[in-house]
């Protein structure tokens, strides 16, 4: 998952939902003439399959 670096809520909402901020990728993306630092998230399979979360089969 690729974020703008200055976008604060999204990247909080990431985090919550189990995302890990792997680093900057900085200068990446040029958008109208000026460039923007992204943020870089993961989440792996296992991680993702540990989160408690709601599941459709539960409802």
């Amino acid at each position: 998952m690729i974020e703008d670096a200055g976008n604060a809520p999204a990247l909080a909402i990431l985090a919550k939902s189990g995302f890990v901020h792997e680093g900057v990728s900085r200068a990446a993306c040029l958008h109208r003439g000026r460039r923007h630092d992204l943020a870089v998230f993961s989440l792996l399979r296992p991680e993702w399959e540990a989160l408690n979360r709601p599941r459709a089969w539960d409802a």
